[in-house]
């Protein structure tokens, strides 16, 4: 794995069979099978053997470089995340800070500047859809956005909120809504 994945079949073939012919087990078969065989025969039959087995050694390195670049290629995409749930990662951020704002709104928190505080982070996830336009796009940053039938949530007279804090909490309550199912279709 020490080698870029970008090099040629033979590039990488010819890396990897210096490093086996550097290699002590290399070096010992092929001294003790060249000894063996020029003791027996001649002394170049003996330096024949040596250069075939580094001929061996080197065709059947170079033919299997493909196939360890492929691997070694599929290990490092399997160490890095998926855009998609690199996306669903962020929209879940998105959706927790919405339900901290919401329930924010709900304890009377923000009674003063929910709307504010509704636009800052309805601001920050239009940002990142804009930003993403490939994965997100404008047809999944207008489904994000509530109709018209959708924004009549009734809201609990116990709340009594005026009518930004009432605007800003439907809205809310609709958006996370919209990004949990988003996250889900991210995650599938």
């Amino acid at each position: 794995m020490g080698y870029p994945l970008n090099q040629s079949a033979w590039r990488r073939g010819w890396n990897d069979t210096k490093t086996v012919w550097t290699s002590w087990q290399f070096f010992i078969l092929d001294a003790v099978v060249a000894v063996v065989i020029g003791s027996v025969f001649q002394w170049y039959w003996g330096l024949g053997i040596v250069l075939f087995g580094m001929l061996c050694a080197w065709l059947a390195v170079t033919i299997t470089a493909p196939v360890r670049q492929r691997n070694e290629a599929r290990h490092l995409l399997s160490k890095i995340p998926s855009k998609k749930k690199v996306i669903a990662d962020k929209l879940a951020e998105f959706w927790l800070d919405g339900e901290n704002l919401r329930a924010s709104i709900i304890q009377h928190k923000l009674q003063e500047n929910a709307l504010d505080s509704y636009n800052r982070w309805g601001n920050t996830i239009k940002d990142y859809f804009n930003a993403n336009p490939s994965e997100l796009g404008q047809a999944k940053l207008l489904r994000f956005i509530p109709s018209i039938d959708e924004l009549r949530v009734p809201i609990p007279d116990e709340f009594n909120f005026d009518r930004e804090t009432s605007y800003a909490y439907i809205m809310l309550s609709l958006q996370t809504d919209k990004l949990k199912s988003l996250i889900e279709e991210f995650l599938e």
